[in-house]
């Protein structure tokens, strides 16, 4: 018989009991598409929204895969999916109680998926990023979001003074939002904004 890998809870040991129930989670990222690990049995997506304009707008079709959805759809699976296409298989052993092998630690939260930029071959900017933030701020109460996870870097490595982006995450965390940031893709381990942000 074949062995799966250990499911993403189990091997980070997150404590079952906190697997996102009642919370919403808001994603700015590059694109997304509604993989059936977000959406079935039961949709978790409760919106997508396009901040790539001026004004942010509420997109309904999304399902179309664009070259861009990749790494939005990688960070919401990773984190959320409920690993829906993971069922157990014959002849495969998964862990007892994991008959959704490939499931995220927060794989019973809501999802607000936010199209923050386009990239091809290019960052994207932190006067996006911010749009998007705002966006997440200002509707954080109709849509119950309580974390906001920023797979981005902005445009320049900071130099300790805290820049419109670093001060519009100060103004989320005041507002109970909870900012996860990653500190950035480019391989040179420099902080950029929004993981500047203290």
């Amino acid at each position: 018989m074949l062995a799966l890998p250990l499911p993403t809870p189990l091997r980070v040991r997150a404590t079952p009991r906190f697997a996102g129930r009642g919370v919403t989670v808001a994603f700015l990222d590059s694109g997304f598409y509604p993989h059936a690990d977000l959406t079935r049995p039961r949709n978790r997506i409760l919106a997508h929204i396009d901040a790539t304009r001026p004004v942010p707008v509420e997109r309904k079709r999304f399902a179309t895969p664009r070259v861009s959805s990749w790494h939005g759809l990688m960070t919401s699976c990773v984190a959320a999916g409920n690993g829906y296409t993971s069922t157990r298989t014959p002849g495969r052993l998964a862990p007892v109680g994991f008959d959704f092998v490939y499931r995220g630690p927060a794989d019973q939260a809501n999802l607000v998926l936010v199209k923050t930029g386009n990239v091809r071959g290019r960052r994207i900017g932190e006067a996006a990023i911010g749009r998007a933030l705002r966006w997440v701020i200002d509707n954080q109460q109709a849509y119950g979001i309580r974390i906001v996870n920023i797979s981005l870097g902005g445009d320049h490595v900071s130099d300790g003074r805290a820049s419109e982006l670093d001060e519009l995450v100060d103004l989320a965390s005041r507002r109970g939002l909870l900012v996860v940031a990653a500190i950035g893709n480019d391989g040179a381990h420099q902080v950029r904004p929004p993981a500047s942000a203290t």
